[in-house]
């Protein structure tokens, strides 16, 4: 029988493969009010969870490609 998680080990694993707002803001190298706006016109895609937003690894992946191809 495995060991029962305690609420925050659970929470640590959603949070795991997702990225808080001041984190997308250091990998983007812009302010976090620039994240919120990209966040707002759903350029960049995220989710909620435990009340906090989150944009998930592979939504910030999906951003970087869209900007490299139109910066090409």
């Amino acid at each position: 029988m495995s060991p029962m998680k305690s609420p925050a080990a659970e929470r640590r694993d959603e949070l795991g493969d997702s990225l808080s707002l001041a984190a997308v803001a250091r990998e983007l190298r812009v302010p976090a009010k620039e994240v919120r706006h990209l966040l707002a016109e759903r350029r960049l895609d995220f989710v909620q969870i435990c009340g906090q937003l989150r944009v998930p690894r592979a939504a910030l992946a999906r951003y970087r490609d869209q900007q490299a191809l139109v910066g090409e």
